[in-house]
Formats: structure tokens, sequence, C-alpha cells
């Protein structure tokens, strides 16, 4: 038993050293001019008429011996041949009313959907019933093998070509329903025609001599057919991927600003010499890594091609629902008017009726709420990463060489028997790159899960938006704070390291840069504490407008004049600040009023309360009161006091009831008073020699 124990122990160690280094072993010798004179002896073992015979003779047996397992699904193949006209015509009718909302049903997309599957497998499953017949033949087994892994490799590569080609065709799936772009749909299109006759009998080389022992075959047709493959590939890649032509044009244009743009050159770039790096990683020999990162890399489009028809369906579904409740409240309100409409009788009626009803609205396939549509995006990079960690989990191992190359070492002290021993740990190639990979997944995540937190849990919790908004922030701070830890912990920078560094900068924030650090801590307070929120109105100094962003240096606030101002935050904190809405955002309008000597002033008081107690915005509860205040100089002085609900309704509100007050005074003759001065001349000549004289030599 325990030999058997250590039997398993190698094996398993033999294991994980060869996954560790198959993919950083040459499989091949280097591209040599031989491999070009080796090609006729390749082409020839590829196209033997003997071994063709065989395996054709060996198919006519297998029919004979097997006919139920080649006929049954060699007749279900041919009949899905010979409907493709009728699925065709299938689908147009499916994309004729996608954009009317009376008719637009989802099942008609998800039929859409399975027409299409059903005019895409016909194809590749004849190649894989081929395939698979061919490899149970007892003919010869290597070139029936070979033959069997070019046909599954073809089959794969028909499959994905041919959904993606009926998906892209006129009156489809991306056409009619999706509501993908005609220059995208023709740009796919005319790829896809010369690019599939290439790339099919290249894979199909490919297969057949990696699953054959010649090595020759392998080094000389192999290589060369996907040194060509990879060419077609670098040249497709180019046409679709081009910042200014390619499939991303629009939403380069639409968002200047965004990284799609900003990091074109590395991207784009990048694509390009991924399958160039192949090419040159296959003419050094490595031969085998090269065709294994390629079908990685062929899975991972997979991915994302069937993440992405998956989240159109959610958006169709979405839309759909959401168009129609929109649509059904328009309904209700169309015929709550046609019943308050008077009514003559039934003709007149139905009449009225059909010419109120205004056209119906049609689809926009983009027309989803932004949180539903970040949350859509969340969940479609949340299964784009669990995907790629599934698809290149086999080839992980082969990256623990990496643990090899040793960048720097660092002192680390160890308790062992109650003494501290100090030792050096390397910090590793995988190191670097892992902690790299955290430092992009905290960035990437911290901006998208407090957005997915609000959506998901904080709007179905009992807090105001303020509230949601302060939560958001301050796990966004420390979600950056916990990646940045874990990736100086990576590198094997640990707090201990760091300590005195960060003592030294703390330091330097005290006395350098006091105001900024000020500012943080305000910003910090101003989150927890909340003595101001998003969305609230206040004052500070002389000026006054509504808070629109709370950042960790500074706080934007739009005033009236629709002006964006950037106040520190430690003005909020130790500066006099008004907050017209911070625990009640009722507020009170005091308006004065004064009317002239001998008016009625029961009158005024009672058109003052009518006018108050008319106004929509007028709260009841407090209510509004008038008040006779004072004999004033030249007027009889009254002072009304209304409440609003909210500061927002304080111009319009107030422009309203002085509009009322001017109005309502006049019907009733109350004269509005205004300051009256008495001019005695003849006062004034007594006081002047010069003016008294003028006045006797006129007289």
């Amino acid at each position: 038993l325990e030999g058997e124990r250590d039997l398993v122990t190698l094996i398993n160690d033999y294991r994980e050293f060869i996954d560790t280094r198959i993919l950083w072993i040459q499989s091949a010798r280097h591209l040599e001019f031989n491999d070009f004179l080796r090609l006729g002896s390749a082409t020839k073992w590829l196209l033997s008429p003997l071994s063709w015979g065989q395996v054709i003779a060996g198919l006519g047996r297998d029919l004979r011996d097997n006919p139920l397992a080649v006929i049954a699904p060699l007749i279900l193949i041919i009949v899905m041949i010979t409907m493709q006209r009728r699925l065709k015509s299938r689908l147009s009718v499916l994309g004729r009313y996608v954009t009317k909302l009376s008719k637009a049903k989802f099942s008609d997309t998800l039929w859409a959907g399975g027409v299409t599957v059903l005019m895409t497998i016909p194809w590749p499953l004849l190649l894989y019933l081929i395939a698979w017949r061919v490899g149970q033949l007892n003919t010869d087994t290597i070139f029936a093998t070979a033959l069997s892994s070019g046909l599954y490799a073809m089959g794969h590569l028909l499959l994905m070509g041919q959904l993606l080609r009926r998906l892209c065709r006129n009156e489809g799936l991306g056409e009619a329903h999706f509501r993908w772009r005609d220059e995208n749909l023709i740009l796919i299109r005319k790829q896809l025609n010369w690019y599939l006759p290439l790339a099919l009998p290249l894979v199909f080389i490919i297969a057949a001599t990696l699953n054959q022992p010649t090595q020759t075959y392998h080094d000389s047709m192999g290589r060369f057919a996907f040194f060509i493959l990879m060419g077609c590939s670098m040249l497709v890649v180019y046409r679709l991927m081009h910042p200014a032509t390619g499939l991303l044009k629009h939403q380069i244009e639409k968002n200047p600003e965004g990284w799609l743009n900003r990091l074109t050159g590395t991207w784009f770039a990048i694509l390009l010499l991924i399958p160039f790096g192949l090419i040159l990683a296959a003419a050094m020999g490595y031969m085998y890594t090269a065709v294994q990162l390629s079908l990685y890399l062929m899975s991972t489009i997979g991915l994302l091609f069937a993440v992405t028809v998956a989240r159109e369906f959610l958006i169709r579904w979405l839309n759909i629902a959401q168009r129609k409740l929109a649509l059904e409240q328009w309904r209700k309100k169309s015929l709550a008017q046609a019943e308050s409409a008077p009514v003559i009788d039934e003709k007149t009626v139905g009449d009225s009726a059909e010419l109120a009803m205004p056209a119906e609205p049609v689809i926009d396939v983009n027309d989803i709420s932004s949180q539903t549509m970040k949350l859509l995006n969340s969940a479609f990079w949340f299964a784009i990463a669990v995907g790629m960690v599934v698809i290149w989990a086999e080839i992980l191992p082969a990256l623990n060489i990496l643990n090899q190359v040793v960048l720097w070492s660092s002192e680390a002290t160890i308790s062992q028997g109650g003494s501290d021993l100090v030792t050096l740990v390397p910090t590793t190639l995988t190191d670097l790159l892992l902690a790299m990979i955290i430092l992009l997944m905290t960035f990437f995540v911290s901006g998208n899960i407090p957005g997915l937190l609000e959506i998901a849990i904080l709007q179905r919790l009992p807090f105001t938006p303020s509230g949601r908004y302060a939560i958001t922030s301050i796990v966004r701070y420390i979600l950056v704070i916990v990646g940045l830890a874990m990736t100086f912990s990576a590198m094997g920078i640990g707090w201990s390291k760091v300590q005195w560094l960060a003592a030294a900068i703390t330091l330097g924030l005290g006395f350098g840069l006091q105001e900024i650090f000020a500012n943080f801590v305000s910003g910090l307070i101003i989150l927890f504490e909340r003595p101001i929120r998003v969305g609230d109105a206040v004052t500070i100094g002389n000026i006054s407008g509504k808070v629109s962003r709370i950042q960790m240096r500074a706080t934007m606030i739009t005033d009236w004049d629709r002006k964006e101002l950037i106040i520190p935050n430690k003005e909020f904190v130790t500066g006099q600040v008004i907050n017209w809405s911070l625990s009640d955002t009722i507020l009170r309008i005091l308006i004065p009023v004064g009317i002239a000597y001998g008016s009625d002033t029961r009158l005024a008081y009672d058109t003052l309360l009518a006018v108050a107690a008319t106004h929509p915005n007028v709260l009841k509860d407090p209510e509004p009161t008038a008040r006779f205040v004072a004999f004033g100089e030249s007027s009889l002085d009254f002072e009304l006091r209304i409440y609003i609900p909210h500061p927002d309704l304080f111009l319009d509100t107030r422009h309203d009831v002085l509009m009322e007050i001017d109005r309502r005074f006049r019907e009733a003759k109350i004269e509005i008073a205004f300051p009256q001065r008495d001019i005695h001349i003849r006062d004034i000549m007594q006081g002047s020699p010069l003016l008294s004289n003028m006045a006797k030599k006129e007289v």
C-alpha cells in the first residue's frame, strides 16, 4: 500500500513537471530550408489515393454494417438542408414586426434564434458525422485518425463561421432583432466570404498533421498552413478592429474621451501582435505551444461571441417588456381622455378616438434605463471573466515556470522555536504579473461594484439617494485601499516594509500637503457625518446652488446659472454653511406687501390668504398666514408667510404668488402704495436770495 502511494505521488510529480514545462519546450526544429523540400512528401501522404480509397471503402462497409447509426442522422441533415429556403422565409416573417409595439413579442426573437441555429448546423453536422464514422474505421489507423481530427477541426470552425454569418445576414437576428449597424454587418459578411474558404482547408491540414506520428509532415506542411492561417487572421483582425473603419468606429466617435479612444494604439497593436507572435513562435520551433495558444484564443473568441449574443437577447427582452409597459400606460391615458371628452354619438366617438390616437411609437433597442444597462454590463464582464478563467485554467500550471525568474529578494522575519529568523523571500516574475492583475482588477471592481451594489441592494433598502451615494463612495475608497494593499503584498512589500515610508509620507502630508490632506479628511467627514449631501441646496459665503458631486478633495456645486463651482471640502467643515434641506426641506417664503392709506385692510388681508390657499405649491400644514405689521411712512404694511415643500420651488412659487396678488388687488381696487414726496418751491426761494431776486425781476 505504501508503494502504491509512492507511485501515485511520483506520477503526480511527473504530471506537474510536464504541465509546467510542456509549453516552454520546442516541439520542432527552427524553420529551415529543408522544410520547404519536405512539402512534397507531406502533400503526397495527405493526398494519397490509396489511403483515401481505404477510407472511402471503410465508410461503405460501415454504412452496410451500421445503417441505423449513419442513415438516421444523414436523413436529418438532408431534411435540414432541403428546408433552407423555408427557414429563410420564416426568419423574414419573424422579423417583420420587431419594431411594432402592438405586435412585437420576445418569443419571435427566440424562434428567430432557433431558426438561425437550424440554418447553421446542417453542414457542420455532416462534417461531424463523417469524422465520427472515420474515427471508428478499422483501416489505416494513422491516416484515419488524422483525417478524423482534421474533419472535427473543420466542423468547429465552420460552425462558428456559419453561425456568425447567419446572424449577420439580411433580415437576420443581428439586423432585425438586435438592430446592429448595417455597415458592421456588411463588413463582417465581406470578411467571412473570403476568410472561411481559406481557413477551413488550412485548419484541416494543421489538425491532420498534428495527429500523425511523422514529424516531418507536421514541421513542413502543418507549420506552413499555420503561417498562412495566422496571416489571414491578422488581416481579418486589422479590417474588423481598425479604429477608423472597423466595428468599434461608432463607439469611439460617440465617446472620444473613453478608454477605447485613449488606448487605441495599445489595444489595436496587441490584437495585431497576437497572431504575429504565434507565427514567430511556430517558426522558432514552438509549434505545439503556438497551436495550443491559438486553440485557447479561439475558445476565448467563442466565449465573447456567446456572451455578446446572450446579452443582446436580454436587452431585447427588457426592451420589449419596458416599452410594453409604456404603451399600456399610454393607452390608459388615451382612454381616460376619450372618456372625459363630450359624447355626441357612438360614431362620432369612434371617429374622434381614431383621430386622437397618435402614431404608435417604434421600439428603440437602445431605449433601456441606464441603471439596467449598468447591471447588464456588469453581468456581461463578470461572465467573460469567469469563462476566461475556465478556458485558461488548463494553461495556468505552465505559468509556474515564471516562478524561476527572480526579480529581487527581500528580508522577512520568521518566528521559530522562540527565536526570530531572518530569511530572504524572492519576488518572481509571477508575483509581478499577479500584482499587475490585482491592480487592474482593483480599478475595474472599484469602478463597477459600487454601481452594481446600488442597483442590486441599496435601492431596495430605505436609504435616500444621498445616503446611497455616501455608501457607494466609501465602498469605492475601501476597495481601492484593499486592492493597493494586496498589490504590494503580492510584490513582497508588506506593511513592515513600508511603515517607515508611510510615516514619512504622512509627515510630508502634514507639512507640505496639509491643505490637500485636510480636504481629503474633510471629504471623509462629509461622507460619514453628512452635513451636506448630493442633491442638497446649500449656501456657502456668497455662493448658492445644489450639491452635484462629493469627491475626495473637493465638492462640486451647480449654481442656479448652471455653472459648476468646485469648493474645497475644508470650507464645508470649518466654514459657515447654510443647508436649505438638511433635516427638513420645508422652506418659508416671506412676501411684504404695502397698500395705500385709506384701503380696505380686511379685504387686503382676506385676499392675501386666498392667494396663498389656491396655489398648489403652498403647504396646508404649516398653514399660510398674513399679518398687518405696521403703519409705514406711505403705506399700510402687510406680510404674507407661506411654506413650500422644497427649496427648488422657491423662485417659481414666489413669482406666481406675486403675480396673483397684483391681479387680485387690481380687481379689488386695492392700490399698492409707493413712496410720495412733496416739494415746497416757496421755502426754497425764501432760503435762496438768488432765486428770490430772479423771481422779482420776472414779476
